[in-house]
């Protein structure tokens, strides 16, 4: 599977055994058939999603569904989980065709602390990179069943992942 400037698709093989590039763009309802790039594509059981700024395309069963969220930035695979940050809103987690906000991960605004890099650590546990904040591990299991703080917070879901790295990622930035 394939993304690239307002297009998406895949290599298949026709009749004389060769491959060729099979477009998706038919299959997408024409309101979203024009965009400007896809950003990453990823592979689960549930379906190929095609990230953009401005939404998700979920290629499933020969069916293309979008789900839509303006300033989205990049989409990781974790243990066949999809996570998408957002520029202000912090992190989501996708659920075949919803994106649900991970409680206490506004913390992470790509906008006022630069990129954000999401990397698998555990099967409770990701580890989040901030050019700005550093690393710290998130519980994913504490995050379903936490109910926010009296200030807003949520406590045991971050916690704080120092390495020797962190004086270099925040003097030279980072891509994950």
């Amino acid at each position: 599977y394939v993304g690239g400037r307002a297009e998406c698709g895949f290599l298949g093989i026709d009749k004389h055994g060769k491959y060729q590039y099979i477009s998706l763009l038919p299959k997408i309802r024409k309101e979203y058939r024009v965009f400007s790039t896809v950003w990453s594509t990823r592979c689960v059981s549930e379906g190929v999603y095609f990230l953009t700024e401005n939404f998700i395309l979920r290629y499933h069963r020969d069916k293309i569904e979008v789900i839509e969220e303006k300033d989205l930035r990049t989409m990781y695979v974790i243990n066949e989980q999809i996570f998408v940050n957002h520029y202000q809103k912090g992190i989501f987690l996708l659920k075949k065709n919803r994106l649900d906000l991970l409680p206490g991960s506004s913390f992470f605004n790509w906008k006022r602390d630069g990129r954000t890099g999401i990397l698998p650590y555990s099967k409770d546990k990701i580890l989040v990179l901030n050019e700005q904040k550093g690393g710290f591990l998130y519980n994913l299991r504490m995050a379903t069943n936490q109910e926010k703080e009296s200030d807003g917070s949520f406590l045991d879901i971050l916690e704080p992942f120092s390495t020797h790295a962190d004086t270099f990622i925040k003097e030279n930035g980072m891509y994950t």
